[in-house]
């Protein structure tokens, strides 16, 4: 049978659109060949969204932001602090059940402070007992009035829990310092991964022309 596979704990929120749980499905993909993936999604999931296989997911009450960009409940069966309660105890749960070699978190802390109430206890828990790595974008978004502050407190958060920080970029295309501009040093090392995509789709090809066409469709908040 072999050695059981090492654990990852994989943390996706995705709010608005699709973008952040469809590159966090494809990672937990790639990942099964040598590890064992537990990924804690906390948004509602599409009807028809592919799961990969062998991908054990935890769904946690779901979040999301309105269109005022209200932070709010997806099930009309909870408020809102009723399902903060809920998956910050259910993400502990997870942890302390599944005792994962490394914890994945999507955009944290470079990203998604409205959920440092469930991540930080996460953080805290896992310090010391499990490899912390960040699961990052290519560009970070940058709008916040105490963008300044924000950016310190995420340089903070990262140099004190994390022990990686994965850009999945290309590095001659987009650089994390080039989006995140802060003046305190990050001491975590940082790896760029290449961009992430799902497996690709077999394409039909124009006998007649002999070229393959393609649309290209991109949706922001496309949810």
């Amino acid at each position: 049978m072999g050695e059981p596979k090492p654990t990852i704990l994989f943390y996706c929120q995705h709010s608005l659109g699709m973008g952040h749980l469809v590159r966090s499905l494809a990672l937990a993909e790639s990942l099964v060949s040598k590890f064992r993936v537990v990924l804690l999604n906390g948004g509602k999931l599409p009807r028809r969204i592919r799961v990969p296989a062998n991908v054990e997911i935890v769904n946690l009450p779901p979040l999301g932001f309105d269109e005022h960009n209200h932070l709010v409940s997806r099930d009309g069966r909870r408020s809102l602090e009723r399902a903060h309660t809920l998956r910050e105890k259910l993400i502990l749960q997870t942890y302390r059940a599944e005792k994962p070699e490394v914890v994945l978190i999507e955009l944290f802390p470079f990203g998604r402070k409205k959920f440092a109430n469930e991540l930080i206890p996460l953080l805290e828990e896992a310090n010391g007992r499990s490899k912390i790595v960040c699961s990052l974008r290519d560009i970070l978004v940058g709008q916040r009035k105490d963008q300044a502050r924000f950016e310190e407190r995420a340089i903070e958060t990262a140099n004190r829990f994390f022990d990686a920080i994965l850009v999945h970029s290309d590095l001659k295309f987009a650089r994390i310092e080039e989006s995140f501009i802060t003046s305190k040093p990050l001491h975590v090392p940082v790896f760029y991964t290449g961009f992430v995509t799902p497996p690709s789709l077999p394409l039909k090809v124009n006998n007649r022309q002999g070229q393959i066409k393609r649309i290209i469709i991109s949706a922001g908040g496309g949810i």
